[in-house]
């Protein structure tokens, strides 16, 4: 009778082990569940509140880009005094790139739902149901050598859809900027502290009436080519490509930025064919690629990885590591060929 009052206690305290634990087990279930659905529902707040406020969030990224500007010019009038290498890519990194980026920050701080995730502050990807990518100085060995091709950026990512929502693009020296969203057309506005220009990009000119036109003896393709960005290309490939596009008779132009050279494509300038992106020090640098769709050209990304190298949307710059644009496909397709040689 011990022995089974004893197996009897046994199965009892087992019983109620066994209990516990699903009533954990549901407990936790209920808490994730609820946990999901509010954050079910919060995103899709945010997703309803920004595509209401599109237009706004756009002008956000505008004015960021503007107040960047604006310290980058007064930068290239009276040179920075500090300049210093990042500790993580050995790139430049002077002291306008911090004031810049202290402004575009001020600026798009407390924009319900949206992270900021800037280039100098190195604090990795936030989480976040929008994320505001910040480039307050791109082309910063170009500017620190005199040269006035240096670009500002601020793009708006969606990160569940991992693709670009929004962005703009400003050149300080000559007060430009490229702006669009994924609902409308690029636009290009000059502004000046007297008067504000603006006009709707249109690849509507003679030179782009045929979408299947081919590289011309006339057309250049800009070039961003590799720093130490682990992502970018070997020095044996770049040298490759470089003699690949000489090979080929194809004329391009360095100017040392990424945002530069996406604004030139979606311009739409007659002998701006396309362009190759190989340098990737973050996801800001290949924002452009929506200024190019939304004005009616052709984008193509890829991802390396260990053995390969594999197709990747080109509007999402945080999986991509290389960025083609062009404005016909047959371009875009010329490129992508030669590009891919470089990996065979």
């Amino acid at each position: 009778y011990e022995g089974g009052a004893m197996k009897g206690g046994l199965l009892l305290y087992y019983l109620n082990i066994q209990w516990i634990y699903v009533t954990i087990q549901t407990i936790r279930q209920l808490v994730w569940s609820f946990v999901a659905n509010t954050n079910n529902v919060e995103r899709k707040r945010a997703m309803h509140n920004l595509e209401i406020e599109a237009p706004q969030i756009l002008g956000m990224l505008i004015g960021a880009v503007i107040a960047g500007m604006k310290e980058v010019s007064s930068g290239q009038i009276n040179p920075p005094a500090q300049v210093s290498l990042k500790r993580g890519d050995g790139t430049l990194v002077t002291s306008t790139d911090l004031k810049s980026q202290e402004q575009m920050v001020k600026f798009l701080h407390g924009i319900p739902y949206v992270a900021v995730c800037a280039e100098e502050s190195e604090d990795g990807l936030p989480v976040s149901p929008y994320v505001a990518f910040v480039d307050p100085l791109d082309g910063t060995g170009a500017y620190a050598n005199g040269l006035m091709t240096s670009t500002v950026i601020a793009g708006l990512y969606e990160s569940e859809t991992k693709r670009l929502k929004a962005c703009a693009i400003g050149e300080a020296a000559t007060r430009r900027v490229w702006s669009a969203d994924s609902e409308r057309q690029t636009r290009f506005t000059f502004y000046s502290p007297s008067a504000h220009f603006e006009q709707i990009i249109h690849y509507c000119g003679d030179a782009w009436t045929d979408r299947k036109r081919d590289l011309g003896p006339k057309d250049y393709i800009f070039l961003d080519v590799t720093h130490a960005f682990k992502t970018g290309l070997g020095v044996e490939q770049m040298k490759k490509l470089l003699g690949s596009l000489v090979d080929n008779g194809i004329k391009f132009h360095v100017p040392g930025s990424n945002g530069l050279i996406h604004a030139l494509v979606a311009n739409g300038a007659s002998s701006a064919a396309g362009s190759i992106s190989t340098a990737k020090g973050g996801p800001w640098d290949f924002c452009g690629a929506l200024l190019v769709k939304q004005a009616g050209g052709f984008v193509r990304g890829f991802k390396k990885t260990e053995n390969q190298l594999i197709e990747h949307d080109g509007l999402d710059p945080v999986g991509c590591d290389f960025l083609i644009t062009a404005n016909s496909e047959l371009i875009l397709r010329r490129l992508t060929k030669i590009f891919l040689k470089v990996f065979c």
